[in-house]
């Protein structure tokens, strides 16, 4: 593979691993927050826990969260801590998060014997 082709490569994996937008991370809470049993929490309470976990969402990637909370919505009665919501999202990126690894390393392999070619 050329450094071009390496690059174009890296280019794509980094789309398929773009986060969702605060909104759409907001909606999909609250539609989980509607259609599950959860704590009863004040407004103020509920509004920071949201904040933290929109935060956290935001770490991966948007197609990874959405799978990830609506296996959940389907498959949980009670609103899911952060451990149980990083469990359903983070093996749905591995590969790709293994994929831009392994293509980094190629490119500083690349790098390298061009160093030394020169």
């Amino acid at each position: 593979m050329t450094a071009a082709d390496l690059q174009q490569a890296r280019d794509y994996v980094l789309q398929t691993i773009k986060p969702a937008d605060e909104g759409r991370l907001v909606q999909l809470l609250a539609q989980m927050q509607m259609m599950m049993k959860h704590r009863n929490l004040d407004a103020a309470h509920m509004d920071l826990m949201l904040a933290g976990y929109v935060d956290k969402l935001r770490e991966y990637p948007a197609d990874a969260v959405e799978e990830g909370l609506n296996s959940l919505l389907d498959s949980c009665e009670w609103f899911p801590a952060w451990a149980e919501m990083r469990d359903a999202i983070a093996w749905r990126c591995q590969r790709r998060m293994m994929t831009l690894t392994a293509i980094d390393h190629a490119i500083t392999q690349r790098q390298i014997q061009d160093i030394r070619s020169a």
